[in-house]
This record gives structure tokens, sequence and C-alpha cells, in this order.
């Protein structure tokens, strides 16, 4: 018995072993079967890894900080969405979608990412009173907001602050906001009931050591009311993108229908920094990019990257086979999976597991059916390459047709995103 499980421990860690040289693609053996790459060299496969990186507009490979967000309101704001696209997709599967679009909760911006950000008001460094032109004018109309204070721990219930060192100067924020949960229990659930949320970008003011506060955007809420309060913060973040050190988060104000003072989050049943994890506070923002090039790599680095083993480079023993068998058939759409689990990414990458790129392989011989999809200069072209080859070639057999795949994951920071490539996945081929 103790043998046999020796040499099962030994299997599984063989299998572990030959996964983790795995280059992550899957593609046709010429036999109508969807087969494994044959194994890379760990250094094959990272020059794999980072050619797919850069292809998606990554310096390097994400290391989020932080993965207890598993189950953050910020992650499932953004997979629901991903789920809703992935749903659309299936319904329309020849369209080309180029933006990110959810008409469930009015989201019909034009973008090509979101991004979402956790509340980090315990990054909070500096202490100085907001709304006061000197620490001794703060009193109870003059809300002070300190950080890291004991005595003023409860004001971190209104601040909000937010990681965006990761986003570029170079992008176009498309819109910005801020998402707060209420949950209105049955204690303050009266309908005749009104509340007014003030949310304020936080200032410094020309006076040492004091900060002002500039409106945002304001919102009236019922007292009954349930779920998800929007509220734009698309101003805020622009200034915070271009001048980071001016990033001293949002202050939030709430008054009531007879409140001298402003009332605590809690009190109408906001959900705070310390409430579930699925209903916590959080920030998206949604960009638009303009063809922005993919990242640009030293000479010395593409250089390093043509090297690959003899035996890696090639992925199938008896490639030769393979290629003889669909050189024989007409030009076609073959299967090509790319596994981002395999290619040991599962730690940053959400969803998807992995994506079927497709290619395009076959003869395009006189004379192209329909189904070649040939284009006019194609047929020309089979036309003279019939009445002398040395003259001009066979047209090629190429993607007559591409779409996005959407992309949903961590970055450094933790921050999700989701995010759209074009032209990643071929939908159809044909003789060009």
């Amino acid at each position: 018995m103790a043998f046999h499980c020796i040499i099962a421990i030994i299997l599984v860690l063989f299998c572990d072993y030959v996964l983790s040289l795995s280059g992550g693609f899957y593609a046709d053996n010429g036999r109508q079967q969807t087969v494994l790459f044959k194994t890379f060299s760990r250094r094959g496969k990272q020059n794999i890894q980072r050619e797919i990186l850069h292809l998606l507009g990554l310096e390097h490979r994400p290391k989020p900080r932080n993965m207890n967000y598993v189950h953050s309101s910020a992650q499932n704001y953004l997979l629901d969405i991903y789920k809703s696209l992935i749903d659309e997709n299936e319904k329309q599967p020849d369209e080309n979608k180029k933006t990110i679009k959810r008409q469930k909760n009015r989201i019909d911006l034009d973008t090509d990412y979101i991004m979402s950000f956790d509340n980090r008001n315990d990054k909070l460094l500096i202490a100085s009173p907001v709304g006061c032109s000197t620490p001794k004018e703060t009193n109870k109309d003059c809300n002070t907001v300190h950080r890291y204070y004991p005595h003023l721990r409860h004001e971190r219930d209104k601040r909000y602050w937010f990681d965006v060192s990761e986003i570029s100067p170079e992008e176009e924020i498309v819109k910005a906001e801020l998402r707060i949960y209420r949950n209105a229990s049955k204690r303050i659930s009266k309908k005749n009931l009104k509340y007014t949320l003030s949310l304020y970008s936080v200032a410094e003011d020309d006076a040492p050591n004091t900060n002002i506060l500039e409106l945002a955007d304001e919102f009236v809420i019922s007292g009954n009311m349930n779920g998800w309060i929007v509220m734009n913060v698309t101003a805020p973040l622009v200034k915070w993108i271009v001048f980071a050190k001016k990033n001293l988060g949002l202050y939030l104000k709430i008054r009531g229908p007879n409140s001298a003072h402003n009332l605590d989050p809690h009190e109408i049943g906001l959900t705070c920094s310390k409430g579930p994890e699925e209903y916590k506070p959080f920030m998206v923002a949604y960009f638009k990019s303009f063809g922005r090039p993919r990242v640009r790599r030293s000479t010395k680095s593409r250089q390093e990257d043509r090297y690959y083993d003899p035996d890696s480079y090639n992925p199938y023993s008896g490639v030769s086979g393979r290629d003889r068998y669909h050189s024989k058939r007409n030009c076609q759409r073959w299967t090509l999976y790319v596994s981002f689990r395999d290619l040991g990414w599962e730690d940053w990458i959400i969803a998807p597991d992995g994506y079927a790129a497709f290619y395009c392989q076959g003869e395009c011989s006189f004379p192209l059916n329909a189904h070649m999809n040939a284009t006019n200069h194609a047929i020309v072209q089979t036309l003279v390459h019939l009445m002398d080859p040395s003259v001009v070639p066979k047209p090629c057999c190429a993607p007559t047709q591409l779409s996005p795949i959407t992309v949903l994951y961590f970055d450094d920071n933790s921050n999700v995103i989701l995010k759209n490539y074009k032209n990643m996945v071929v939908k159809s081929c044909g003789c060009h």
C-alpha cells in the first residue's frame, strides 16, 4: 500500500512538472483532434509569456499585493459585466464588439476598458482640518478630518481614498463613479424622509496645514431607497492622475430633513469600509483608447527572444505530416486554444481560463470555391499563377474576420480591470 502511495505521489508531481512546462497552447493535430503542444523549455515558456504580455499591453506580469479581495464588491461588479458581455457575444457570435456596454445598469459608454478601485482610506497619512482656514477655527459646522488619529477614527467612514497610480496620464477618462451600497432597515425606511449626500474632493488650501472641500456631486435619496448609490467623480479622478500628490481622497457629508449636524453613514444604512466585502464602497472608471501602440521593448530584449530550444520551438513531433495533411485541404479555419491557466496566470487573470484563437491554413488553388472567401485580387492572382507559377505565388490563406476577447484581471495594486482586446479571435478565413 505504501509503495502504491509513493507511486501516486510521484505521478502527481510529474504531471505538475509537465504542466508547468506546457506552453498553454492546444491545436489541431491534423487528425481532427485537439492536442496539447509539445512541452517547452523554461526559457521558451518565459519567452511565450513575455510575448503575450506585450500583446496585452502589459510591461510585466501583474503580481497582486493582496488576494483577499476574491469576493469584493468591485470584483463582483466587473465580473457581472463580464458575464453579460459573454452572454451578448454568444447571442450575436458574428458581431465584432468594439465597446463595453451593459444596458442592465444603464451603462452605455464607448469604452475599451473598465478599472475598479477598492476604498483604502487606511492609507491616508496627512492630518489636517477639512473646510477650515486654520485648525483653531474648527467647530461643529467645520468637519475636521484627521488620519491615523485614534480619537477621530469615526471620520474614516466619511473618507474615501483610491490608489490610482497604475493609470497613465495619457489615458482618456470617459467617466468615473463612486458606488456606495445602502441597506435601508425598517428603522430608517420611511418614504417621506429625504437625505442629501454631498460628495467633496479634498484639496489643499493656500494656508499651511489646511484643506478645503470642492463639491464633486450631490445626490438626494428617499428613506426607503435600497441598493447602490452612484456618484460622479470624473473631475477628481482627472486631477489625481495629472497631479498625483493632490490625491487627498473624497469626503462625504450627509444631511437629513431635520438634522442640524452631519449624519454618520451607518445612521442611514450606508455600508462602510468595515462592512461585508460584497457591499463595500468602491470606485469604477471607464477609459477609451485610441489605438495606443503595444509596449515597446529594447533591441536587446527582442534579440534575446529570438532564441528557442530547437526541440521546443516546434510544438509537434512529426509536424511535417501535419503540414502535409493541412496543405491538402482547402483554406479553412483550424483549432488553436490559448490556456491562461497552463501559462501559470490563474493568480492574476480572473476570467477567462483561456480562449479559442483559431488560425487559418490550407490551399488556395484554382478553382477558388465560394466558401473559400476569395477576394477578386486572389482570383486574378490564382489565374496568373496557373499560367506561370514562377511569376507569382498562390494566394495565401489568411483571416478575413477577427473578433475581440474580454479579459478580467488584477493589476499590481489588486485593482480589478475589465479590458477589451481587439482582433484576437479568427472568425473566418479566406484566400488573399
